[in-house]
């Protein structure tokens, strides 16, 4: 009967206050003294043999005896969670001296749960009493139960999903008290909100990875039951949260430029230092050390990038951005990043993209953009690259842009006849033909072969349809690969040289013929004689000619 009847009591007394609070009930002392009274009877029966139930009655006594001074007093519920959330901590000194205590003596209460637990109830209570109110100071209330949590967390090793909670909840109350300064100060870039929380999210971050440091200097493993990685990515996420945040703050910040924009760049470098200083390694390389040396080099050219697109002063350094981009390069490759304690790889790849990454996305803005020079330049230090790996595949960058140049240089200079166009992509056909390490093995022999019969065919081809009238064009550059071939030994020179000039001559020979109808006799008085010398000799010299024939084809058969 007396369990049923505290139970009874305290059910009634719990509606009592949440109506109170609500408007419904009026207050009155007794109700004070009849959950004094009641708590006070459930502990003095049950002091000997606690229970968690007990625990938890005695808990509840305590609740209701506060909500009720505090309406008695004439507070609201925010009274009532600051009230909670400073009950929490008082019980969480109180639990602390409980336990060492009672642990000591092997009693029984320091067994119990509920008495490890006692003050997290009280915070999260006082979390949802404060849940309707937004002031200045309710992300203190939040930031003291989530410190509880994290204590209360550090009390059992299984109890760790407390401990990421209550790390959360850190977070969250000082982005509450940062939110509420900026809703009450006038504004009008939303970019500006975003970069605050970003620096609120870096600031964080930094303090984590401190902790980090400092507690693995100190060769410790744990802090409150969180590990040292624990910290670490509690400090990454962060990270990566103010890193997103500054990203959203772009589209904003290029409609208006924030009044914060230094401090957004500044704290864009510092995010950016803080992936890079990650990438080093202390004991081994790992795959781990890469990927940040990555993220903060994408970090730090997404930061000039933001840099260039919120400043318009910047566009003087637009055409020479290319050549920056090259020298920046070319001491990312030369310095001693390994003996630095970073890995070598990623700041070398990283260097190698760099000037080409630079001009595809320059001229994606616009083609005018990328000057002649900046070609010059990133094909040279491509060439550069080639010759200190010694891979002449790097050239082929160097001749995409020598060709980029070359074409514009063509356009500027008004040639507009396709000959010029296709001469330079069937010289480039020629080069790789001429020096990729993978068709000079003897296996791509014949691959080698019908590379350079493209390139020379396509140059010889259009030259011989464009320029028909007179076939001097057609003339001299058949000539000129008859003679490549015959100096380089090469048989596809040979061959396109020799089938373009005889396709010339015959077209001219038509045309002569149309143009001239008297001249058909001669020329063909000529054809006849030529051809009837030709049977005679052949007659005549029958082993000689044999013989030079079957010469002339084992010298093209070790030809090129």
């Amino acid at each position: 009967w007396a369990v049923g009847l505290c139970c009874w009591e305290l059910l009634v007394l719990t509606f009592h206050f949440l109506g109170g609070y609500l408007g419904g009930f009026a207050t009155n002392w007794e109700y004070l003294i009849a959950s004094l009274v009641t708590g006070s009877a459930i502990m003095y029966r049950y002091w000997r043999i606690p229970s968690n139930l007990t625990v938890y009655a005695v808990a509840w006594a305590v609740e209701i005896s506060l909500a009720e001074g505090i309406l008695l007093a004439g507070g609201s519920t925010l009274d009532l969670a600051v009230a909670n959330i400073i009950l929490g901590l008082l019980t969480l000194l109180l639990t602390d001296w409980l336990l060492v205590q009672e642990g000591r003596r092997q009693s029984p209460l320091a067994q119990l749960t509920s008495i490890a637990e006692l003050p997290l109830l009280y915070a999260l209570l006082g979390i949802g009493f404060r849940l309707p109110h937004f002031t200045a100071y309710t992300g203190f209330l939040t930031l003291g139960a989530a410190l509880t949590g994290v204590i209360v967390g550090s009390r059992r090793t299984y109890w760790k999903g407390i401990s990421y909670l209550a790390i959360a909840g850190i977070s969250l109350a000082w982005y509450e008290l940062v939110i509420y300064k900026m809703l009450q100060t006038p504004g009008e870039n939303p970019a500006d909100g975003f970069i605050i929380l970003a620096v609120v999210a870096l600031a964080i971050a930094l303090a984590y990875r401190s902790l980090a440091w400092f507690w693995h200097f100190r060769s410790e493993q744990t802090f409150f039951n969180l590990s040292i990685t624990e910290i670490k990515i509690t400090a990454h996420l962060h990270w990566g949260i103010g890193s997103l945040l500054i990203v959203l703050s772009v589209p904003r910040a290029l409609e208006t430029i924030p009044s914060l924009a230094p401090i957004a760049i500044a704290a864009s470098l510092i995010l950016a230092s803080y992936a890079l200083l990650q990438g080093r390694y202390l004991v081994r390389e790992t795959t781990e050390s890469h990927l940040w040396v990555y993220l903060g080099l994408m970090e730090v050219a997404g930061t000039f990038l933001y840099a260039r697109l919120l400043w318009t002063q910047l566009a003087v350094l637009d055409e020479w951005r290319a050549i920056i981009a090259c020298i920046v390069a070319y001491g990312m490759y030369q310095l001693p990043w390994r003996s630095w304690g970073w890995p070598q790889v990623p700041w070398k790849r990283s260097a190698f993209v760099l000037p080409l990454l630079t001009v595809f996305f320059t001229a994606l803005l616009t083609l005018e953009a990328v000057s002649d020079l900046s070609l010059l330049v990133v094909a040279g230090f491509y060439s550069w690259i080639a010759l200190r790996h010694t891979n002449i595949r790097f050239t082929y960058i160097s001749v995409v842009l020598i060709d980029w140049l070359l074409c514009r240089l063509f356009a500027n200079l008004q040639l507009n006849d396709p000959l010029w166009y296709i001469s330079v992509l069937g010289l480039s056909l020629l080069y790789l033909a001429q020096f990729d390490q993978y068709l000079q093995q003897s296996q791509q022999r014949e691959v080698r072969h019908y590379l350079r019969i493209l390139g020379s065919g396509t140059i010889c081809f259009i030259a011989l349809i464009n320029h028909q009238e007179t076939g001097i064009i057609p003339g001299i550059i058949s000539i000129i690969t008859i003679f490549a071939g015959l100096i380089l030994r090469v048989r596809a020179f040979l061959f396109v040289g020799t089938i373009t000039f005889l396709l010339t001559t015959f077209y001219q020979l038509v045309v002569l013929i149309f143009r001239y109808p008297r001249t058909k006799w001669i020329v063909g008085m000529i054809v006849g004689i030529f051809f009837i010398a030709t049977a005679l000799n052949f007659e005549a010299r029958r082993s000689q000619i044999s013989s030079l024939l079957r010469h002339t084809s084992e010298q093209l058969a070790s030809w090129e």
